[in-house]
């Protein structure tokens, strides 16, 4: 069910983990200078599907 508009709605644990390393590598690439951000790359450096990304 998708929640309304004002409704928040708790991520599951997996789903938290995986955001906060999707941003640690984003970041971690965009310090080392890569500011293409390509999402397959990141994906995988994350260990994630591209479509979690």
């Amino acid at each position: 069910m998708t929640p309304r508009a004002g409704q928040e709605t708790e991520l599951r644990a997996d789903a938290v983990r995986n955001r906060a390393r999707i941003l640690r590598i984003a970041r971690g690439q965009l310090a080392a200078g890569d500011t293409s951000l390509q999402l397959n790359a990141i994906a995988r450096l994350a260990g994630v599907g591209v479509g979690t990304v």
